[in-house]
């Protein structure tokens, strides 16, 4: 008789890579979180800090460093999320603050997803599920849509509260903050703030306008520094930050293999070119394809020619893109990428870029010596 039991590592796994990249960069931003505690103990007083705290903490990082590695991460990140919620809970206020928060909650997300499937080094099949992500994207409006409301209070829409933190800025943008300060563009900003903030936790919902949220999510943050007050604080919103572009980029269609790049192997400059963008493929969502092989052309509708001028990207509705049109959509679905890449597809700058490709395409060197690379697999 047959066994009915199913080979779970054989199965398909849509997110297992993004999954993956998802339980690394959670890992390594709880790391991050242990080294600010670590400062923020040992430089500045009257913190709340108490000796258990330091044992918390090392458990804690242990738990993120075999989440990073891959070891036994769901099973790391179970005792990760209980940590920190005992973290939070218990010593709030040495603990107090939303990246940590954040992190134990992503912790948790992680421990039910099949993540270790990739980039591991012990790699096991989990079962594969989309609901993880689902909750990651939840999630993400869910602090989008609380910092916002949380703000909707006399103090900080009269900006005062706002005022005052950019007053005490320090970092890149303290010159900004402190010019800023005392002047009438205060009050329109902090409403500003909490219109973007609710807005986002909203425009993700829509296809049609989640491009919109992706190009809002850098300013949005970058402009976080502008509150800024001291180090440890700096140090935090840029935690903050990481852990939320992760969240968004749960957003992002990463399918397997759904798009197909073309570029043309016969050119050391192209190969470089391509190899580079491969190396960052984290989600492996592209499918790379040399033009010298005939799976380039069938049914794509690139020709020979049109592959040698530029390089080609066939979207999953068989629309074909060209040119730095294709490396702006190649980047829209790269880790990190999906964040520049609306900026990039606006029309001036789309121009500009298109004429830097073009005279980029036309000085390149296309001698090659070794022999093309073989087609990537999806």
């Amino acid at each position: 008789m047959a066994s009915s039991t199913i080979d779970i590592r054989n199965q398909e796994s849509p997110d297992g890579r993004f999954y993956a990249f998802t339980r690394i960069v959670v890992g390594l931003v709880a790391l991050g979180a242990t080294g600010r505690y670590a400062i923020k103990a040992t430089t500045y007083e009257d913190t709340g800090f108490e000796p258990w705290h330091a044992g918390a903490m090392l458990v804690w990082a242990l738990l993120a460093v075999a989440v990073v590695l891959g070891w036994r991460a769901r099973l790391a990140a179970v005792g990760a999320m209980l940590t920190g919620a005992v973290m939070v809970t218990t010593g709030a206020e040495f603990f107090n603050n939303n990246h940590m928060y954040l992190a134990t909650v992503c912790m948790g997300l992680v421990a039910f997803s099949d993540c270790e499937r990739s980039y591991a080094i012990r790699p096991r099949a989990g079962l594969p599920d989309v609901w993880p992500r689902w909750m990651m994207r939840i999630q993400l409006s869910v602090v989008y849509g609380y910092a916002g409301l949380q703000k909707v209070n006399s103090e900080f829409l009269s900006g005062d509260a706002l005022d005052a933190y950019m007053s005490m800025a320090i970092g890149p943008l303290a010159p900004a903050a402190h010019a800023l300060s005392g002047t009438a563009l205060v009050q329109p900003m902090a409403y500003s703030v909490v219109m973007v903030e609710l807005a986002m936790a909203l425009l993700v919902w829509s296809k049609r306008t989640r491009t919109v949220a992706f190009a809002v999510a850098l300013p949005l943050h970058i402009a976080m520094l502008l509150v800024a007050y001291n180090g440890i604080e700096l140090y935090g919103i840029v935690l903050f930050a990481i852990l939320t572009f992760t969240l968004l980029s749960a957003w992002v269609d990463v399918a397997p293999g759904a798009r197909l790049v073309v570029w043309d192997d016969t050119c050391s400059f192209c190969k470089r070119f391509a190899g580079a963008l491969q190396r960052v493929d984290a989600w492996s969502s592209l499918r790379w394809q040399g033009s010298s092989t005939p799976a380039a052309y069938a049914g794509t509708g690139i020709t020979p020619e049109t592959a040698s001028e530029a390089i080609q990207l066939v979207e999953p509705d068989g629309r074909v893109r060209s040119g730095f049109d294709a490396v702006t959509g190649i980047l829209a679905v790269l880790p990190g990428g999906f964040l520049i890449a609306p900026w990039l597809a606006l029309p001036p700058v789309a121009r500009l870029g298109e004429k830097a490709y073009r005279r980029v395409a036309a000085r390149r060197t296309c001698a090659i010596e070794d022999e093309a690379p073989q087609a990537r697999a999806a």
